[in-house]
């Protein structure tokens, strides 16, 4: 896979969990055991602008040819996901999310290790 359908994979499902949280956490928080309440519901939203500002740029940066370019993007997203994997993969081992939680940490892990590929095979490129 190239580093452009990740990119594209990645401002997809990224997008759709962003429009989620954005506009409907009082539908979304309860899927994963959580529940909404004022604050959950505002940092959701907050969780879901953030996520929807990284589907743009993931799918903006999915048509540009920089190697530099690339590797700092892959290098963010490998970041954002990775710490990501640790606070889900912490959360369900504390037993705070439902079932729905480990698709979701199998998900964001898949992306990491996607990222992190693109990101390490890149270094010492310029």
């Amino acid at each position: 896979m190239r580093l452009s359908h990740l990119l594209l994979l990645s401002a997809l499902f990224t997008a759709l969990f962003g429009v989620g949280m954005m506009f409907a956490p009082d539908q979304i928080l309860p899927l994963f055991g959580l529940g909404p309440g004022r604050a959950g519901v505002l940092v959701s939203r907050l969780l879901g602008a953030i996520l929807l500002g990284i589907a743009v740029l993931n799918w903006s940066a999915s048509s540009i040819t920089d190697t530099t370019a690339h590797r700092a993007v892959a290098m963010g997203n490998m970041t954002a996901s990775g710490l990501a994997f640790v606070v889900l993969l912490t959360a369900q081992g504390q037993g705070l999310l439902s079932h729905l939680g480990w698709p979701t940490i199998t998900l964001v892990l898949l992306f990491t290790l996607g990222f992190a590929y693109y990101y390490l095979s890149m270094t010492g490129q310029r």
